[in-house]
């Protein structure tokens, strides 16, 4: 386990706590979501500061504070290929520090706490193939238009030839705008 690994994690926990008074009913809907998107280290761990100030930050380093900044170099030469992070500064040296420990942090949440099945989003059903090679996008008409569509199928199920593909609409395909 990491060094302060426990404060680290805190975050979190005060993360989810203050998420589930903001999103109410749909709290698990949203945290499911960025789990779903790999979202959810981003969101708690890259969105606001851990520490702020010099001070704050070299008492709460103490003295691991040479450990903490080979990791981050380790880390940053094998994700980025470079050192990023100004080591100068102990702020940014215990806020870079808790993003990477943020990273254990949350895949020991999803696999030891969280429970994805209890909040899993239904799968979205493949799409059928009608002829061997072609697929399509699922639409509907709008409301009041007869020529208005609108695509159903969820964006990140989209591939990249998008544009190319028929729509089916009530059972025909039809070519996009055609």
């Amino acid at each position: 386990m990491q060094y302060k690994y426990n404060d680290i994690k805190e975050v979190l926990t005060d993360w989810l706590d203050e998420t589930k008074n903001h999103q109410g009913a749909d709290f698990a809907d949203y945290v499911n979501k960025l789990v779903n998107d790999g979202e959810l280290h981003h969101e708690v761990y890259n969105t606001d500061y851990f520490i702020i100030g010099t001070y704050q930050a070299t008492q709460w380093m103490g003295s691991e504070a040479f450990h903490i900044i080979g990791l981050i170099k380790d880390y940053e030469q094998d994700n980025f290929g470079e050192v990023l992070t100004d080591l100068s500064c102990p702020e940014r040296v215990v806020n870079m520090y808790a993003y990477i420990v943020g990273e254990e942090v949350i895949s020991d949440f999803i696999n030891n706490e969280w429970d994805a099945g209890e909040h899993e989003e239904e799968p979205e059903a493949e799409q059928p193939e009608l002829v061997e090679g072609v697929h399509y996008l699922k639409a509907e008409r709008e409301a009041n238009s007869d020529w208005m569509l609108k695509i159903t199928t969820p964006r990140k199920d989209w591939p990249s030839n998008w544009k190319d593909l028929l729509l089916m609409v009530d059972g025909a395909l039809i070519k996009q705008g055609g």
